[in-house]
This record gives structure tokens, C-alpha cells and sequence, in this order.
């Protein structure tokens, strides 16, 4: 791990960079879920009523505080998760210094 005295934002970042880098490099093997997520018209589509759902249940299993970006990482791995994984790091890296 990079040398940082924000080790909790560095590995918050990096979490949520890495689901967001596989979202997108994913993005044809996942029907475009990261933009789908960012794009404003979905709001009350049928996509934002299955994530509400999806969302709702899962404290019920013992996942809390589970965003929709989160759900990304449930993607297959892949041969590039490793380069994945060091962009996430760049970027926390960064970002929280």
C-alpha cells in the first residue's frame, strides 16, 4: 500500500474507484451500468426501481451502507482487474493525499 497518513480515505477512494474503473471498462458486458447509474433520466425507470430494491434488501443479509456504485465489483473478474486495481490506487492515492 502507498505511503499515506490518510490510510482511511486512501482506501476509501480506492474502493470506490476500482468499482468505478470496472463499471467502465465492463461497461459491454454489464449494459452500461456505470452510466446508466450517472444518467439523470433513469431516476423512475424500471432500472432505478430494481436498484431500490436490490439496495433495500441487502441489510437484510448483513450488507450495510452499500452504495449502487459498490455493486460494480460483483462483476466476473477479469485479466485486467490487476491494471484496475492499479489505476484505483493512483487515483486514491491522490485524491486523499
Amino acid at each position: 500500500m502507498p505511503s499515506t497518513k490518510n490510510t482511511h480515505y486512501f482506501q476509501d477512494y480506492r474502493q470506490k474507484f476500482f468499482a468505478f474503473y470496472k463499471g467502465i471498462f465492463n461497461s459491454d458486458s454489464n449494459n452500461n451500468f456505470i452510466e446508466t447509474l450517472q444518467d439523470p433520466t433513469t431516476q423512475f425507470s424500471e432500472f432505478s426501481k430494481a436498484l431500490g430494491t436490490i439496495l433495500s434488501n441487502l441489510p437484510k443479509i448483513g450488507f450495510n451502507d452499500v452504495h449502487p456504485l459498490d455493486l460494480a465489483i460483483l462483476q466476473r473478474s477479469e485479466d485486467s482487474d490487476d491494471a484496475i486495481k492499479i489505476m484505483a490506487d493512483v487515483r486514491a492515492y491522490f485524491q486523499g493525499t
